[in-house]
């Protein structure tokens, strides 16, 4: 790290969607030790993780959703097939409106949502 901040580097950004935080606190420990070295102070940019929203069980895949066909995202247990599938975001009926397009399974899926 001491190399990086002579050569430069100016901000160290930590993704704290991959690893553990014992990973992420050896390296935060070892450029606190690189910069008492060098005497540079560098500021560490937090990239946070977003809540994970996931797609639940379908009973077989792939299936085929058909354009214009009822399709309904549900917070409860729902074994997924053609016309309904669970999601982990509990709060999706406060956080969308009809006719909002909504992505899960980070973008695989997408749908929009029936006007009422």
């Amino acid at each position: 790290m001491e190399q990086m901040i002579l050569a430069g580097m100016n901000v160290a950004r930590l993704n704290f969607s991959h690893g553990e935080f014992c990973g992420h606190q050896a390296i935060i420990r070892g450029l606190h030790a690189a910069e008492r070295s060098t005497g540079r102070g560098i500021p560490i940019m937090a990239d946070l993780p977003r809540p994970k929203n996931r797609v639940g069980q379908i009973k077989s895949k792939p299936i085929q959703l058909k354009a214009g066909s009822a399709f309904k995202p549900a917070t409860g247990d729902v074994t997924g097939d053609e016309t309904d599938v669970s999601t982990t975001f509990q709060r999706l009926s406060l956080a969308v409106e009809r006719g909002s397009a909504i992505f899960l399974n980070d973008g695989l899926f997408s749908s929009r949502l029936a006007a009422s």
